[in-house]
């Protein structure tokens, strides 16, 4: 999905490096201001960060301001209405780490509070000239030339968060570190000094080496660092932007000098500079920005914005100091003085070709070498200078008809030789053919003028419809003669206007009239009979019923667009209009010019205010406000072409449909009124606490009868303000869903007392729907109206007596009941007894029997060893031997497996904890299977995503526990079946978990034997396929993944298969209060010590 966003912002940009040089400045349609007016606390914005949620946080110079895409939310520092916050820093969902006037601050979002951080040592202040935060949630930062670690706790208790702050790297006295950023690996850090000179500091070894020498002079400083694309990027205050290629050591140097023309930076000021993707990257300057693109050849060139086009609206202030980009692409840009510029780059999806003087563009036609076709209303036939091709502008030259004065062509029309028709204002009817030559027709009545031609329909190559200012005519050009055809029909005449024809199902042909729709039976040329007024039947005004456009839809329904009265939908099996839509259903005008059908099928409206798609499974519009006055549209090559008076638009219909993946769409609740009034953290309303903690962490909402008037915002954060649609509804009180716009304040007023459950999803605009959010609300009822005060009044001085044999009855129960409690207690107690004395008979005598055959099974072993080391293969006694060997190997190890569960029991066991890398683990485990599952024909594969995953683990343990999974899952599947393995990262409760799966599609085990088969000797009837069953090996395994604080779950279905996934905590400090053994340098040698031969593991 990243991607797909990222090639919409690099065709918008490689598009807008091809404009002219004198049109590369970005107009004001390109930018919303954000500043006081909408809300922020102050118009200096020093920093621009995005949360874990979506949120979009802003430092400002006189507090926090958080932004949903509708509203902002200021948050000050108590007792400082003013103090400013330049830096803001998202560390994990619930914190972010702010800094002011240099020191540190933590901003709670649970509870909406500052905690100021100090060292939980010194209690001092935590002060960094800069800071970042890696993806552990810890903190790295410079001050006085010391590099610092921060590590924070899980959370904080009281008002001040204490942290654990060590002291890395001093280089206060050679050259001090000011900025900082971390690797693009994620891995290193990067520290420069005030004069430039960068150093590499690697964590895990401990190690700062210089990677180049700074270059700046007194009174100029480094702003910022980044690393990326193999280059150190330094912008500094003064000296314009450098860039260090690591990848041949050349330090580049881009400045603003105001008497050299070309590329070069918009000020020598740089403060910020944004990766924008695809190795392109936005410089924030103190005068407009600059356009980086870093070529294959790691050439860098750039193209500066200094100023905006205005007209007089808005003020964009050029001194920026701050950004932030996203990669869904929403570029944020903070300046000094003038709030926060916002472009939506999705936003940017379409092109538009202006002509120098008003010419309404009144046909669009595209032929077979794609070349664009325009019929006009004073330069007569247009055509493209070269082939369609997005990437490139469009042009268009004037094309010879051979018609002389030809100026006003009304209507084109294609054929299906790839040729074209045309009307004209003169009565004229044109055909370009295939072959390069123009045909033309005047129709009409001799010596009568001609009609103007509106519209036309074709019918073959020869014939076709034509709607006029004088009803309908029927073209043919073979015979080189026009009629005009007539009706009967009182409410429509036949010699009325024409806008517009479409062809429908079983010789119908629909023409849209100054007096409304009008329907044709035809047979040929000949009219068999009429019907209108239809608008009449659907209760719709006679004073605004011509029809100015008319399409037969793929959905068999005729869509006519009125002059005046919106749009309507038409069943021809049912002859009458179904739906009407005007602006009250979200039709961004009621007068509709022009329509059309995508690929997708969907409804395109053109009209005098904008362009509308219909979302027909909402029955709700998408208002596109790019083209107003539209006279003409056509579809072609993916792409939609709008044409009005001024100028042709056009763009591809798929890029409006942004694909969120369904998580995306999740739906958060923003802010809460009660009684019409906002509600904050802690607040009482009518002697009620509503919110205790913030609503974005309040499942259930608890109102008193006082305060059961309420309203709730809520937003998915994809900022597409006026795009986006919800459904919602407040479950019982509202059964059906209801549509409701982005920003859209959903109020409730004196609710009944009940338990509610408020529901809302997301509708993306490919008509998918994201996860329901919820939010369960309870209002209480009055006190005077609760159940219990009615029945204590109802029952008075009668309840006295009734408690008191209530009370006599309750004890001759309880009495009762505990006798029948202990006898079943009892029951239970010596049943389970039995079993855990029969268990532990069956253990003894397995134990005993292990103990008594273990060593003259190593008698054994032993000269069989010997034997087979002496002999060759070919040697006739060799075959028998191994057998022997196999077998009494495979029993001594039995009687080592009964030996472990013994000393398991006793405690005896002890973990040797090393760094293990459980992929490779599983990989060498597992390649010793493969002879086995080659000879029994059994698919053996891993599942694609398996990932490389390192915890702390004792590896030989770990590999017994692999095998005997493994081992099972091929004692259990037929010939010719399929085991799988994977390993793959999964959290619960927050917390990363190594998860190894082994899935068979075996036998299966029944339900009743699931809940016991980690129990030892339990076995199921079914007999495996290799080896035996003893029923000890799930028991050994159980018993190691819960010493290394895990857990194993086994999912099976009789007859379909089994899969055993085990869990295992990542990270070590789970093993603190556990005796084992740590190995901080595992031996490469361990890989072999969990490797087992295959005989071992079918016992």
């Amino acid at each position: 999905m990243k991607n797909i966003y990222c090639l919409l912002i690099v065709s918008f940009l490689c598009i807008f490096s091809l404009l002219p040089a004198g049109a590369q400045t970005l107009s004001e349609k390109d930018f919303q201001v954000l500043n006081m007016n909408d809300g922020l606390s102050d118009n200096d914005i020093h920093s621009v960060a995005k949360d874990t949620e979506g949120f979009m946080w802003f430092g400002t110079g006189s507090g926090l301001n958080r932004y949903d895409g509708r509203t902002f939310k200021v948050f000050r520092m108590p007792g400082i209405s003013y103090r400013r916050i330049d830096r803001v820093v998202s560390l994990d969902m619930d914190y972010l780490l702010l800094r002011s006037e240099q020191n540190l601050f933590l901003f709670d979002k649970k509870y909406e509070r500052f905690l100021p951080v100090c060292d939980s040592v010194s209690k001092q202040p935590v002060m960094f000239a800069d800071f970042v935060a890696d993806s552990d949630g810890s903190c790295w930062g410079v001050s006085s030339g010391e590099l610092s670690e921060v590590n924070f706790p899980s959370s904080f208790v009281q008002d001040t968060a204490f942290v654990s702050v060590r002291h890395v790297v001093n280089n206060s006295q050679s050259d001090p570190f000011v900025v900082l950023c971390m690797g693009e690996d994620g891995k290193m850090l990067y520290c420069a000094s005030r004069n430039g000179t960068v150093y590499r500091f690697t964590p895990g070894q401990r190690q700062l080496k210089k990677v180049c020498d700074g270059q700046l002079s007194s009174g100029r400083w480094v702003s910022s660092l980044l690393n990326d694309d193999s280059f150190i990027w330094i912008p500094t205050v003064g000296d314009g932007l450098y860039g260090y290629d690591l990848t041949n050591g050349k330090l580049h140097h881009w400045q603003y000098i105001s008497e050299r023309m070309g590329e070069q930076l918009s000020h020598n000021d740089v403060f910020r500079l944004l990766p924008i993707g695809n190795s392109r990257y936005l410089a924030v300057t103190w005068n407009g920005y600059t356009l980086l693109s870093l070529t294959p050849e790691r050439a860098i060139k750039l193209r500066d914005f200094q100023s905006f086009i205005h007209n007089g609206k808005q003020y964009f202030e050029t001194r920026m100091i701050s950004g932030y980009y996203d990669e869904e692409g929403l570029l944020w840009i903070g300046t000094e003085g003038g709030g926060v510029l916002f472009s939506d780059l999705r936003q940017l999806f379409y092109h538009q070709y202006a002509q120098t003087r008003s010419n309404e563009i009144c046909g669009i036609q595209m032929d077979e070498d794609g070349y664009v076709w325009l019929a006009t209303f004073h330069k007569g036939v247009l055509r493209s200078t070269q082939p369609f091709d997005v990437s490139h502008s469009l042009s268009f030259e004037s094309f010879d008809t051979g018609i002389p004065g030809l100026k006003t062509v009304l209507c084109s029309s294609p054929d299906k030789n790839g040729g074209f028709w045309f009307g004209t204002q003169d009565g004229r009817v044109l055909r370009y053919g295939k072959d390069r030559k123009w045909d033309d027709m005047r129709i009409g009545t001799l010596g009568q003028p001609s009609p103007v031609v509106w519209s036309l329909l074709m019918v073959s190559d020869e014939q076709c419809w034509a709607g006029t200012s004088d009803g309908l005519y029927w073209v043919d050009f073979q015979r080189g003669t026009s009629t005009h055809i007539g009706w009967s029909n009182p409410q429509i005449p036949d010699h009325i206007h024409i806008r517009a024809l479409a062809a429908g199902d079983n010789q119908t042909l629909w023409l849209g009239t100054g007096r409304g729709l009008l329907r044709l039976w035809m047979s040929g040329t000949k009219v068999l009979r009429t019907h209108a007024g239809y608008e009449a039947r659907a209760g719709m005004p006679d004073t605004e019923i011509e029809v100015r456009a008319l399409l037969y839809g793929t959905d068999k329904k005729l869509w006519a667009g009125y002059a005046g009265s919106g749009l309507v939908a038409c069943s021809p099996e049912g002859d009458s209009i179904l739906t009407r839509y005007t602006t009250a259903q979200g039709l961004c005008s009621n007068f509709v010019t022009a329509l059309a059908e995508d690929n997708d099928h969907s409804l395109w409206v053109g009209s005098n205010s904008g362009i509308s798609r219909l979302s027909r499974h909402l029955q709700s519009f998408y208002n596109y406000y790019i083209s107003g006055s539209n006279r003409s549209v056509f579809f072609g090559k993916d792409f939609l072409f709008w044409g009005n008076h001024s100028m042709l638009t056009y763009f591809r219909p798929s890029d409006l449909r942004f694909n969120y993946p369904k998580e995306k769409g999740r739906v958060i609740f923003t802010d809460l009124e009660v009684n019409h009034t906002p509600v904050q953290i802690g607040q009482k309303v009518n002697g009620q606490v509503v919110l205790p903690q913030s609503l974005l962490y309040t499942s259930e909402l608890h109102l008193t009868h006082e305060n059961r008037s309420f309203s709730l915002l809520f937003t998915n954060l994809l900022y597409l303000t006026k795009l986006q649609k919800y459904l919602f509804r407040l479950y019982p009180y509202q059964e059906e869903w209801i549509m409701a716009d982005e920003g859209e304040k959903i109020s409730y007023d004196r609710l009944p007392a009940g338990t509610y459950t408020f529901q809302v999803k997301t509708i993306f605009q490919d008509q998918s729907e994201g996860d329901v959010s919820t939010l369960k609300v309870v209002i209480a009822p009055h006190w005077s109206e609760t159940l219990w005060f009615r029945l204590l009044v109802a029952a008075g001085l009668i309840s006295i007596v009734l408690i008191y044999l209530h009370r006599v009855r309750l004890k001759q129960k309880r009495i009762q009941y505990e006798l029948r409690l202990e006898h079943e207690l009892f029951t239970v107690n010596m049943e389970r007894n039995k079993e855990v004395e029969l268990r532990k008979e069956r253990e003894a005598f397995f134990t005993m029997a292990a103990h008594e055959l273990r060593t003259p099974l190593t008698l054994i072993l032993s000269p069989l060893r010997e034997l087979l080391s002496k002999i060759t293969p070919a040697h006739p006694f060799y075959s028998r031997l191994s057998v022997m060997f196999k077998y009494a190997e495979g029993l001594h190890t039995l009687t080592d497996r009964l030996l472990y569960i013994q000393k398991a029991e006793a405690g005896m066991v002890k973990l040797r904890l090393s760094a293990v890398d459980v992929l490779s683990l599983m990989r060498d485990v597992a390649e010793g299977f493969q002879p086995l599952a080659a000879e029994r024909r059994i698919t053996y594969a891993w599942v694609q995503g398996s990932e490389h995953i390192t915890i702390w683990a004792d590896r030989e343990k770990l590999s017994s526990v692999i095998q005997n999974l493994i081992s099972n899952a091929f004692k259990y599947t037929p010939e010719g079946g399929k085991i799988s393995l994977s390993v793959e990262r999964k959290e619960f409760d927050q917390k990363p978990f190594c998860c190894i799966s082994v899935t068979d599609t075996g036998k299966g085990i029944d339900a009743g034997l699931l809940q016991h088969i980690f129990e030892p000797f339990v076995t199921g009837d079914a007999d495996p396929a290799v080896s035996t069953r003893m029923g000890v090996g799930l028991k050994i395994v159980k018993h190691i993944v819960e010493m290394h604080h895990g857990r194993v779950n086994v999912e099976s279905e009789p007859g379909k298969g089994t899969l055993f996934a085990v869990y295992l905590p990542e990270g070590k400090s789970h093993f603190e209060e556990d005796d084992c053994t740590w190995d901080e340098t595992p031996d490469a040698d361990d890989k072999e010590k969990g490797r087992e031969n295959i005989s071992d593991l079918m016992l």
